[in-house]
């Protein structure tokens, strides 16, 4: 439980501008939510500082259901409206509507076990998707979009995995237009 100076920190934390309240879940790290909200589990340190009088000395004890803050222009809230599906709010914010999971796994706390079923008025997280948007062009294969990202056409099966719902089963048939999603290959190794 949360002393009454630890609370009211806390409390005036999450009203500042450009803070966003997070709730600590079971089985959190400070990595786990650096990677969940921005894409990198190397910012743990960066969550720790802003929220240091809550957490205590020890950043790797956690204790869910604490109230900590994220903040940072990487972090985008969402208010869910009537009618909204976690495609539209990704294809929204990712220009593809594909690319869902990252909201879902942002916000699965407030969400629930069902991604289908958004309740109006729920505040999403959009963590940043540190991925590239191709369109494809005539004359595009996989192993030269590999060639042109990462400077290896060996790499052609990262971006064929990734897209393989998009392109089908044969990787050297490429429609014209596709919109590919291209890793960053640095953050697949980290």
């Amino acid at each position: 439980m949360l002393s009454a100076t630890m609370q009211l920190r806390a409390d005036t934390q999450q009203n500042q501008p450009g803070t966003i309240p997070y709730t600590v879940q079971d089985g959190d790290s400070l990595p786990a939510i650096a990677q969940r909200f921005y894409n990198n589990p190397c910012l743990w340190r960066e969550i720790y500082d802003a929220n240091r009088a809550i957490i205590g000395k020890d950043p790797a004890h956690l204790l869910p259901g604490t109230q900590i803050v994220l903040s940072g222009g990487n972090i985008k809230t969402y208010t869910v409206q009537v009618g909204d599906t976690l495609t539209a709010i990704a294809q929204q914010f990712y220009s593809v509507d594909r690319h869902w999971q990252p909201i879902y796994q942002a916000n699965r706390s407030l969400i629930g076990d069902n991604p289908e079923q958004l309740r109006p008025g729920l505040q999403l997280i959009i963590p940043p998707l540190n991925l590239k948007v191709y369109a494809t062009k005539a004359g595009d294969a996989v192993f030269t979009i590999a060639q042109r990202f990462y400077g290896n056409m060996k790499h052609w099966n990262i971006i064929y995995d990734m897209n393989r719902d998009v392109i089908g089963d044969n990787p050297n048939h490429l429609e014209v237009g596709l919109l590919l999603l291209i890793p960053n290959m640095s953050e697949l190794y980290t």
